[in-house]
């Protein structure tokens, strides 16, 4: 593997689209203090060493004067991604000579870039050209783009492997990449998995690689100089923890092999939860204060272990929600919840205690809203006849209850103050209106809601028409409306039926105009459901909890 030519034709292209000064100048001035704080959010773009100074016009000049057309790339999207998290009035005044052009960055900037370096081999074949695609790939999972972060974080692994980047640890001497440390390599090569794994468990997509499992109880991972070895640890961990859940998923198991590889993973999970102390996260013993950046990777961390736990027993979750009797899956069930519950408290402290900034929220949103619908559809089997506390297997307290309600709508209430401020939030603008409706339902959930799962209905009906909603993060899910049939919901899907042909489709986008949509509570059953081509699947986990909103909406519409 070879370095581009010093005068690679790419560089030019993109170096014409760097903001002039004084822009570029105001840029850094207002930018620094939130990268001071947050360099560890995009560490493809700089060496912790490198920001340790905190003098970023030197460091954003180093990167020019590089020959790969890749870092040029990374200062491009410093300069999108610092723009982006200005407030719209700092536009409209005279803060900027071009505010025009800082303002349109995206639209020039990322069609060029694809173009220069992601669509080009011998840059994509470089270290920084791999980091530039995974950077890239963060910026797409920051506005809910995940099927082409999806894509780019594939096509960084797979160009990853063809260099031997996965080899990095084991050739302690020798780095593949000559004239790249070593530490950088393996972190490179640890975010790629990481990223990788992320992204298809929330897709339900498989993962790109298989790689060895550290040892929970040594510990035995690959420390990366530039980064805590608490952290190391913990990431290498869950990396592991997902794809098994993304091997069970993606396997035909039967329900007592489905529970008992849920177990397995579930108790393995656990092992890395005694073996994280996300209290004490490599800061100074001696300091009763520890730094702002230890304190959000440590709420995050503890964030990400409850909302794996949940999605890892959500599916046996679904397979019982609403019975009276959940029989061997009444520990998942309880799981499920107990996990959501601590991962919406973990959101709360971020977004409010700790006040993240909320350009970095759009993929927390999306887990804090799927947690909410998760905890949401529980309360609402909660008051169904269907689902007496009496007959049923697992109950919680009206208190526990009201607790839960208290939990959902204090989330509404972030992501609607979210979407108020921000009217680039997109992820937070559809979820609260889904959220709004399932409030929305809590006294209006009746008999006329048939809480068993699919399998369990009569299947008598006749499709006649489409309903349409907008679910943050996957787009527009199709749900068939019928005539025939008992007058109920059905709370489960069947297989998603990609492509077809809906006869008429209402619209909700995002479920802001619900009132001028007819819907017949008495007819309208959640049963075949279909996804647009832009959209990916939740392979049995998505596609249920969005037929149960759909049951929802019905019901508040009646």
């Amino acid at each position: 593997m070879t370095e581009p030519p010093a005068f690679h034709p790419g560089r030019y292209e993109l170096l014409v689209l760097l903001p002039h000064d004084p822009d570029l100048d105001t840029l850094i001035s207002l930018s620094e203090d939130w990268w001071n704080s947050a360099p560890h959010r995009f560490p493809e773009l700089f060496d912790r060493e490198e920001t340790t100074s905190e003098d970023w016009r030197s460091v954003l000049n180093h990167k020019l004067s590089l020959a790969n057309p890749a870092e040029t790339a990374k200062v491009l999207l410093w300069a999108l991604i610092s723009a982006e998290r200005l407030s719209e009035e700092v536009f409209q005044g005279g803060t900027f000579r071009d505010p025009g052009a800082l303002a349109t960055l995206e639209s020039r900037i990322i069609p060029t870039i694809n173009r220069v370096v992601v669509f080009q081999d011998d840059i994509t074949t470089t270290l920084p050209g791999i980091e530039c695609l995974v950077l890239l790939a963060r910026y797409h999972c920051n506005h809910g783009r995940l099927q082409k972060a999806w894509h780019l974080s594939r096509r960084a692994l797979e160009y990853a492997l063809s260099i031997g980047l996965n080899r990095a640890a084991s050739i302690e001497q020798s780095p593949i990449t000559p004239g790249q440390s070593l530490g950088r390599q393996i972190e490179a090569w640890e975010a790629i998995c990481v990223l990788d794994r992320y992204i298809s468990m929330i897709l339900g997509l498989p993962y790109g690689v298989r790689r060895p499992d550290p040892d929970l109880r040594a510990r035995n991972v690959n420390t990366v100089p530039s980064t805590s070895p608490q952290a190391t640890f913990f990431y290498a961990a869950m990396s592991s923890i997902i794809g098994q859940i993304i091997d069970r998923n993606q396997e035909p198991l039967d329900d007592s092999d489905l529970f008992l590889r849920t177990l397995k993973t579930d108790q393995e999970l656990k092992e890395v939860m005694d073996n994280v102390n996300t209290i004490q996260w490599d800061v100074d013993p001696r300091s009763s204060d520890p730094p702002t950046q230890e304190a959000f990777e440590r709420i995050e961390a503890y964030f990400l272990m409850h909302f794996v736990q949940a999605l890892l027993h959500l599916p046996l979750m679904l397979k019982c929600i609403g019975k009276q009797d959940k029989g061997v899956f009444d520990f998942s069930y309880g799981a499920s919840l107990k996990s959501s519950r601590q991962a919406l408290v973990a959101y709360k402290y971020l977004r409010v205690g700790l006040r993240l900034d909320p350009y970095l929220c759009a993929m927390l949103d999306f887990q804090a809203f799927t947690m909410s619908v998760l905890l949401t559809l529980h309360l609402l089997s909660q008051r169904t006849g269907n689902n007496s506390e009496s007959n049923s297997g697992f109950h919680t307290s009206g208190a526990q209850d009201e607790r839960d309600w208290k939990s959902v709508t204090d989330i509404a209430g972030i992501l609607r103050a979210e979407s108020t401020d921000n009217h680039k939030s997109i992820v937070a603008t559809q979820a609260v209106a889904i959220l709004d409706v399932l409030l929305d339902a809590r006294g209006k959930v009746g008999e006329n809601i048939d809480l068993r799962p699919q399998s369990e209905s009569d299947g008598s009906e006749e499709y006649q028409n489409h309903i349409k909603m907008t679910i943050p993060c996957f787009g527009d899910i199709t749900f068939t409306r019928v005539t025939k049939g008992a007058p109920r919901f059905s709370l489960g899907a069947s297989a998603n039926t990609l492509g077809s042909d809906p006869d008429t489709t209402a619209a909700f986008s995002p479920l802001t105009e619900q009132g001028e949509t007819v819907l017949d509570a008495t007819d309208l059953c959640a049963m075949a459901m279909s996804l647009d081509d832009s959209s990916a699947r939740f392979d049995g986990n998505w596609d249920v909890l969005a037929s149960n909103v759909a049951s929802a909406v019905a019901a508040s519409s009646k």
